[in-house]
């Protein structure tokens, strides 16, 4: 019994994983034709393809030590620097995250 459940996980696993390959396959064919024009638009290199940077934001250990109109004063300044990273076309995502034990914040995606 227990060797039918890794069995299942296996199989579980191998299915999953050719889903992708197979869609992958699909573009090699070029059933899905490569458009330069809108990767060169995008920024995108001769592949296509685009970096990108994830920032993981974290509570530091002065943050308890900003209140009132200081700490309304620094997050001020933050919401104006995402602003100003989306209007120069930097950011793609930026957000919070809910409350949790490891002290994460937010996250940037430039």
């Amino acid at each position: 019994m227990k060797y039918i459940k890794y069995l299942l996980v296996a199989v579980a696993i191998l299915f999953f994983t050719m889903i992708p390959a197979s869609a992958q396959q699909n573009r090699i064919r070029g059933r899905v034709k490569f458009d330069a024009e809108l990767a060169k638009k995008l920024g995108a290199d001769d592949l296509g393809m685009k970096h990108y940077v994830l920032v993981i934001l974290k509570t530091g250990a002065k943050d308890a030590a900003f209140k009132g109109k200081e700490r309304d004063d620094i997050l001020a300044g933050h919401m104006a620097n995402i602003g100003r990273l989306a209007e120069e076309g930097k950011l793609a995502v930026a957000g919070p995250f809910e409350k949790n034990d490891k002290g994460y914040r937010g996250l940037y995606i430039f």
